[in-house]
């Protein structure tokens, strides 16, 4: 289950302490464990932020290692790796090469003895099926810097994993990593989140989110496990690897002890991990040799000199010579010290704003695309169109003028020219007989039921006078279209701009170092083009604009001068405060105000060039007294790289080679 190649089953002195290191992106935690009363304890812990990423991983950690052995007065060489999963390749199961190599060489230049490592995930479920007497069924959220692993757990086997991107929104990462499932599978209810941070918010966020059936039945749990308990169960199961791993080897016949021993040493081959051979130990493989005589490691030829005096005091000279100069290059060139010393420190916490002005402003463009159906609707068609006859019975000429309105029902319909009717006439017989004229008329609006038979009885306007249409009256059509509406533009814009908010990440390309502020990101339309007017009969219509978005940043080296100057008055008398030292964190962004959590830690004020020059050609009783004396140093960690074993307890007596690092304690 786990990767924990132990040693062989020979018997071997099973050490008290041992060294643990968490590897994660951007920082690790260096843990001394140690046995105590047969179970393993967290004795100590340094947490560690790289100072140049993986490439600087060897460095970091040996000044970790150095500060927990000197606390402790121990040697740390027995080490187990405890990493997160995305550092394993998901087809081979194992460390993927880039970070193998950096972890492999750590290992060899601190001289440590890898007994494995384990995967943080598997020691959890491990525990949490132990402790909680139950078959895992659950979603386990695995968080680093730029990374998220999902595992799915059912029946207590694990059924899925993948590795996505981090974004700011974790919702967005979990959906993205379910994607990766081949087929749709019940999910489990239970969600727990795990990394070395406060995952509260992100908890939060999943609780609050409208999950559909697609994902879950009902609303999930989720659980939180916070650093220390996730620490206390990667111990736990390190203890079981440990105790199954010192069970003796027990030999059913004793007769055939040796036997048996000579053949498993015969047969068993040693195993690299991590560039170490496990599985063999040195003097564990019996040989049959001739007994020898006891003679010195190292044999020095016996030189005979048969040169007159003042030959031998040449060659005596020149060997002096030559040794001096050897001393010389091997002090010059390979005596070298390391120091850390710790110095008084003061500790800064702040509240402090910061105007927007006060950032920096870059602008990003791009092309934004959208279609949308239209709504608006429209009637079109045709009006319906004839001959009407108008009778006069007045004894006087009546006139109507163009677009007289006359009815017949509820339609309306209107004159098309100017008309003019005869007054009425007295028949031989006396009967009157009524002026007629004949004029075109157009209905009103459009629409198949101005359509009319012949003979029907119009009103003309408000008066007595009456028309009748001797032919039917035809033409009149309506049909309804979709046209652009107002809103539809509107509605585009909207689109519009959401979609440029959503790809505003693709965009924005800052330089190295710059950290842009989301929540002052301002995102813009310009150049919008339709491709419809109001009104325009369409079933659907386009936009093309120009995206543009405003992005405030900071460069981090920039930032933290301009904290360092809003907080110079703080600093105490006699102490000193350099960027490296000031830690911040974004609180509230306001409209045009930033505020922010700083922390600091101010040094005493002491020059290095000064300590280099006290430190020159000095054992570690003497760096203790001196540094405290003149520089009130509270601790000092000393490294010394010196091949002559007879100056390997001084540093250099040059001092480019004594490297000086001052610390806050």
């Amino acid at each position: 289950m786990f990767k924990l190649p132990f040693t062989s089953n020979a018997k071997k002195t099973v050490p008290e302490e041992y060294f643990g290191l968490l590897l994660k992106e951007d920082k690790a935690n260096c843990f001394l464990i140690k046995k105590n009363h047969g179970h393993y304890t967290l004795v100590d812990e340094i947490l560690i932020t790289y100072s140049n990423g993986w490439e600087s991983l060897t460095e970091d950690v040996d000044e970790a290692l150095s500060l927990l052995e000197q606390r402790h007065k121990v040697s740390l060489k027995e080490t187990i790796i405890y990493i997160y999963s995305h550092f394993v390749d998901e087809n081979s199961g194992k460390i993927k090469k880039v970070y193998f190599d950096k972890i492999k060489s750590l290992l060899k230049n601190l001289e440590l003895h890898p007994l494995g490592y384990i995967e943080c995930y598997e020691g959890i479920v491990d525990n949490l099926s132990q402790k909680e007497g139950l078959i895992v069924n659950l979603i386990l959220l695995e968080l680093d810097l730029t990374q998220l692993t999902l595992f799915i757990f059912k029946n207590g086997k694990k059924i899925f994993s993948t590795v996505v991107p981090r974004t700011e929104n974790i919702i967005n990462d979990i959906i993205a990593a379910l994607a990766n499932l081949k087929e749709k599978i019940l999910l489990p209810s239970r969600i727990l989140l795990y990394n070395s941070g406060n995952l509260s918010n992100e908890a939060a966020e999943i609780i609050s989110y409208h999950w559909t059936e697609n994902y879950f039945i009902q609303p999930p749990k989720v659980e939180v496990m916070s650093q220390e308990k996730l620490k206390e169960q990667l111990l736990i199961v390190f203890e079981k690897q440990i105790k199954d791993n010192e069970k003796p080897l027990v030999t059913e016949n004793p007769e055939k002890k040796t036997e048996v021993v000579q053949e498993t040493e015969t047969e068993v081959e040693a195993t690299e991990v991590m560039g170490f051979q496990i599985g063999k130990d040195v003097g564990s493989v019996s040989q049959s040799v001739e007994p020898v005589k006891s003679e010195p490691k190292f044999k020095l030829p016996k030189l005979v000199f048969s040169f007159s005096g003042w030959q031998k005091k040449i060659y005596l000279i020149f060997g002096l010579v030559l040794i001096a100069a050897a001393v010389f290059a091997n002090e010059y060139f390979l005596h070298k010290a390391d120091l850390i010393v710790y110095l008084p420190s003061q500790k800064i916490e702040k509240e402090i704003s910061i105007e927007k002005n006060e950032l920096k402003i870059a602008t990003f463009s791009g092309e934004v695309k959208i279609t949308e159906n239209t709504s608006g609707k429209k009637d079109i068609g045709d009006k319906a169109k004839g001959e009407v006859t108008v009778y006069n019975y007045d004894d006087q000429v009546k006139t109507f003028s163009k677009g007289t309105e006359i009815s017949v029902d509820s339609l309306k319909y209107v004159f098309d020219a100017d008309i003019k009717i005869d007054p009425a006439k007295i028949a031989e017989d006396m009967a009157k007989l009524p002026g007629k004229a004949k004029v075109q008329i157009t209905a009103a609006v459009i629409g198949p039921e101005y359509n009319l038979e012949k003979g029907k009885k119009f009103k003309v306007a408000d008066t007595s006078y009456f028309a009748i249409n001797e032919s039917a009256l035809i033409g009149g059509s309506k049909k309804t279209i979709k046209t652009v509406a107002k809103n539809d533009l509107e509605s585009l814009k909207v689109s519009g701009l959401k979609k440029a908010k959503e790809d505003q990440n693709s965009l924005i390309n800052l330089s190295d170092g710059d950290k842009a502020i989301t929540d002052l990101t301002e995102v813009n339309l310009g150049d919008i083009q339709y491709s419809k007017e109001v009104g325009e009969e369409a079933d659907n219509v386009n936009l093309v604009a120009k995206s543009m978005v405003t992005v405030y940043y900071y460069q981090n080296k920039e930032m933290l001068k301009i904290l360092q100057e809003k907080i110079s008055d703080e600093i105490n008398s006699g102490f000193k405060l350099t960027p490296d030292q000031i830690n911040f964190q974004l609180n509230k962004i306001e409209k045009n105000t930033i505020n922010l959590s700083l922390t600091a830690k101010a040094i005493k004020d002491v020059k290095e060039e000064v300590v280099a020059k006290a430190v020159v050609f000095k054992n570690k009783e003497q760096l203790e007294e001196i540094l405290k004396k003149d520089f009130s140093s509270q601790e000092l960690i000393l490294k010394i790289k010196e091949p002559l074993p007879i100056l390997n307890n001084f540093t250099s007596p040059f001092i480019k080679n004594n490297t000086i690092q001052l610390i806050g304690s």
